[in-house]
């Protein structure tokens, strides 16, 4: 089976697009179509539909997509470890994040790796938690930085420090100007939540569940700088994740905590245990939690002290 199919072959299912994806690979439209009726004849399936100039994968083309991924991911591997062994440690790394993880962590982070690394070229992946395992899942990116998962028994994970959740608050909701908060403080006050696709929501709620609260949801949002703004202004009490970094003279920060335990987000690094990482990306588990457990310990993260 030819690998250069192969890879062509995934280009158009992601784009869906013949003209697209042959500007993308740089060959003409003519080759690429043969490319993929070259490869459709050699193993013998229809993986494509015609559906108004766009192509749209059958069945069959679906579950055959899977394993192409991983085939490309297992040959990128292989490439990447005879690279490692023959020269030195070169390839790229593929990390997917979600925003407020790649502001707080990643620009110190990666000053210091790419120094000590000069030949990996990092490639991070902003999107939401459920998105980064999907990814992962498909060989797309080699790691996923999300909340901890205790039944995705294909992932490896290495634990990273957890993140606390903030409630951000004006004085006219009178809350105590502490460095902790407890959760029965927000019983009926109009909150500002992030959406429920957030960890740091369905976290909240789990709390909320614990608590026997129903909290008084006034807003949600999808951008925790949106909440705090929000807050700011005294239109309700924003809880957001203690990544986000937020100054104000107006607001009073703290630690959102239940029963005098703090309600964090269990995050770690994640791959697929069912995929050999490249020499390279070894050992990018271990050094980044080691980054971010010294960015916790040296900064109370966006608390107002």
């Amino acid at each position: 089976m030819n690998l250069k199919h192969i890879r062509a072959f995934i280009t158009v299912a992601e784009l869906g697009n013949v003209t697209k994806a042959a500007v993308r690979l740089r060959i003409t439209q003519p080759a690429l179509s043969r490319q993929i009726f070259s490869l459709e004849r050699e193993v013998g399936l229809k993986i494509f539909e015609r559906l108004n100039r766009r192509l749209i994968l059958t069945s069959n083309g679906e579950e055959f997509l899977q394993y192409c991924r991983a085939l490309a991911t297992q040959a990128d591997a292989v490439l990447a470890s005879a690279q490692a062994l023959g020269g030195g440690k070169i390839g790229a790394l593929r990390i997917g994040a979600a925003p407020l993880t790649i502001a707080r962590f990643f620009p110190s982070f990666l000053k210091r790796y790419e120094r000590d690394h000069r030949q990996i070229r990092v490639h991070l992946v902003e999107t939401s938690g459920a998105r980064q395992v999907e990814m992962v899942e498909n060989g797309e990116i080699h790691f996923a930085i999300t909340i901890a998962f205790s039944k995705q028994l294909q992932l490896q994970s290495h634990p990273l420090p957890p993140v606390p959740l903030l409630v951000l608050s004006h004085p006219r909701y009178g809350l105590p100007v502490r460095r902790t908060t407890d959760l029965r403080r927000l019983d009926g006050l109009p909150l500002l939540l992030v959406g429920s696709d957030f960890a740091a929501r369905a976290t909240f709620e789990a709390a909320c569940r614990l608590a026997r609260l129903t909290p008084n949801v006034r807003f949600e949002g999808s951008t925790p700088h949106t909440l705090a703004a929000l807050a700011e202004a005294g239109h309700g009490v924003a809880v957001v994740p203690g990544t986000l970094s937020f100054k104000s003279k107006h607001l009073r920060s703290s630690r959102l905590q239940l029963d005098g335990k703090p309600v964090e987000l269990p995050l770690a690094v994640h791959w697929d245990r069912r995929r050999p990482l490249p020499q390279h990306a070894k050992d990018f588990p271990a050094l980044f939690s080691a980054h971010v457990q010294t960015l916790v310990r040296k900064h109370d993260t966006g608390l107002s002290r």
